[in-house]
């Protein structure tokens, strides 16, 4: 392992906080020692795989001459793509738990979830991304990469500390990078005109609905394409399960 590479872990780890500069200062001693036998260091944003990019683009080409997919049909393959990610964070922590291998950890969770999220804009928008989705989107992706560049070098401190997080505690924490449901409502009105046209945030309004769902429902309507959006603003991130409508109301959008 390269002595840059995890100096460049220790400066993160001190500025976002999760250890302290003695702990690094002990850390880089101990790796001068040759006292770690890691292959490859965490990073701060892992590179997406542009290549996959335009693969999974190419999806969207099913819905060409095909009838337009009616919103029930849609919503059905949101909770498939949100069941497919939950059952996929479960399995890369059990095989980081049996390897140890952080960076590689990283470098899967980095694919799943950028593919993940361009699935959600594709299946909502019914449609080929133009440049102007794929900039927002890759905008989108990369705060949540820069967030799980951050827990993976938590969890490489605890394997260096010799008290690495469960499979259980890695995959729950994995599950809230889960942003499937804003790019599904992003796509849904991608397209859509918003004269007259106004967007609610529909919070579940139950015991397990966070406060930012509850204060974004009443903080709306929101003009079409601006304001929160499920997941993003959801204290459990991935677990979100508010939603966002379009509805007709030409006197509040001209508000």
């Amino acid at each position: 392992m390269d002595r840059e590479a995890f100096l460049d872990f220790l400066v993160r780890s001190v500025r976002d906080r999760t250890l302290t500069e003695q702990q690094a200062t002990e850390f880089l001693r101990r790796f001068d020692a040759g006292e770690f036998d890691i292959a490859q260091m965490p990073t701060a944003i892992m590179p997406t795989n542009r290549d996959q990019y335009a693969a999974l683009a190419a999806l969207a080409l099913l819905f060409r001459g095909q009838p337009s997919l009616s919103l029930a049909i849609k919503v059905r393959g949101l909770a498939a793509l949100e069941q497919a990610f939950k059952e996929r964070v479960r399995s890369l922590a059990d095989i980081l738990q049996r390897t140890g291998d952080v960076a590689r950890w990283q470098s899967e969770m980095t694919s799943l979830i950028s593919q993940n999220m361009l699935e959600a804009r594709i299946l909502g928008t019914g449609r080929l991304l133009n440049g102007q989705d794929l900039a927002s989107l890759d905008s989108q992706i990369n705060e949540q990469l820069a967030f799980l560049g951050r827990f993976a070098d938590q969890i490489q401190i605890s394997h260096l500390n010799g008290k690495p997080l469960s499979a259980a505690q890695v995959g729950a924490r994995s599950e809230m990078y889960d942003r499937s449901r804003g790019e599904f409502y992003r796509g849904l009105t991608a397209d859509h005109s918003a004269e007259g046209y106004v967007e609610d945030y529909i919070a579940v309004d139950d015991g397990g609905t966070c406060g930012p769902c509850l204060a974004a429902q009443s903080g709306g309507p929101y003009a079409v394409g601006d304001g929160p959006y499920p997941g993003d603003v959801c204290l459990g991130g991935g677990r979100c399960r508010c939603q966002r409508v379009l509805r007709y109301a030409p006197e509040e959008a001209a508000a």
